[in-house]
């Protein structure tokens, strides 16, 4: 027990400094690329630091297995330099015993990153989509040119407004809208955005003016003469259909049965058996000759990891693409790490034959 609290002490100090520099780098990297949504009008500065925080709490899949993966190399890297890991075996305990030391927060780690991979990061993505959606919304109407047709970023039509008051109601406006194939177009003296209390959703409210739908060649259009009218601005990312993979929740990709929900499925399954395999990795590859030094072995550390994690991601690619079966999915990458863990132990300790056995137990 005293081994084992030494061990998970050690690994939490170093794995906090880990996460935060790693994070930083997250961090920095995506602020710069929201920065350039807020230059260009499509996100306000609140919003950055929100979606920011949202991609963060997502990032978390990535980040914690990469973390955690790069603490056990350091710490076990120093352990052996100081000579702590001689001094374990001398006693009795020895890297086998860490590894099932490490099996218990290897187990923690991966069901902490299935939580997030499976319910808070789906969760977390749906929040950056919704917050996009309606910043780009109200890019459309809030910084609109008066006396230009301006585009509206969900792609449904283009709107313009002779004149922006300064109690920021529109004058003269004219709306073209096409929406699942129906064609409008708005015309109102007056018009401002409001927002239903109820239902969150926001419209452009148009006064005493005109809509006309188009119909077809032959039966040319309808027009309508209306005292209020309102034009829902929700950008077409709130519908199911527009939402990208990665921000549908998990249950109802369980319950579809298609090609990419079922890539998904696999997706999220292999981020915490990722890092459940990588910390048993670090604890072997982590053994140095005392010439090494604690870093002696995280290049090859990186090299693995990489390697890991680029070959989850090139097969979900040729599972898209149909170049290997969904049922091998990419359980065999698992099943290759595995392997390379296996060799490692044999490498290091030869076979475990019964004699090694009863000596452990």
């Amino acid at each position: 027990m005293i081994i084992q609290r030494y061990f998970y002490r050690e690994n939490l100090t170093t794995f906090l400094s880990v996460m935060m520099v790693v994070m930083v780098l997250f961090a920095s990297k995506h602020f710069v690329r929201y920065m350039s949504l807020a230059a260009s009008g499509q996100l306000d500065m609140m919003s950055v630091f929100i979606v920011l925080g949202y991609y963060l709490i997502g990032a978390l899949t990535m980040v914690v297995p990469f973390a955690i993966f790069i603490t056990v190399l350091i710490t076990m890297g120093r352990m052996y330099q100081d000579n702590e890991i001689t001094a374990m075996e001398s006693c009795g305990i020895g890297v086998p015993d860490l590894l099932k030391i490490s099996t218990g927060m290897a187990a923690f780690v991966a069901i902490f990153i299935a939580i997030i991979s499976f319910w808070i990061s789906p969760w977390a993505e749906l929040q950056i989509q919704t917050i996009r959606a309606e910043a780009k919304e109200d890019a459309a109407v809030t910084l609109i040119e008066p006396g230009k047709f301006n585009s509206l970023q969900s792609g449904r039509g283009v709107f313009y407004a002779e004149r922006v008051d300064a109690d920021e109601s529109l004058k003269n406006v004219f709306v073209f809208l096409s929406d699942q194939g129906v064609e409008n177009i708005y015309t109102a003296p007056t018009a401002r955005v409001e927002t239903d209390e109820r239902s969150n959703n926001r419209y452009l409210t148009l006064n005493n003016g005109t809509r006309f739908e188009l119909l077809s060649k032959q039966q040319g259009y309808r027009h309508y003469q209306y005292e209020k009218s309102g034009v829902r601005l929700d950008a077409p990312e709130y519908q199911k259909g527009h939402l990208p993979i990665r921000a549908i929740s998990s249950s109802e990709l369980l319950r579809d049965s298609s090609l990419r929900s079922q890539v998904e499925i696999q997706w999220r399954w292999s981020l915490p058996l990722c890092a459940f395999v990588l910390i048993h990795i670090a604890v072997l590859l982590s053994r140095t000759r005392p010439r090494q030094g604690r870093f002696g072995k995280l290049f090859a550390g990186l090299l693995v990891f990489v390697f890991y994690f680029y070959s989850l991601t090139l097969t979900r690619k040729w599972i898209e693409d149909e170049v290997i079966p969904v049922e091998l999915g990419m359980w065999w990458v698992h099943g290759v790490a595995t392997l390379f863990l296996s060799v490692l132990y044999v490498r290091q300790y030869g076979l475990p034959t019964k004699r090694r056995l009863q000596v452990a137990t």
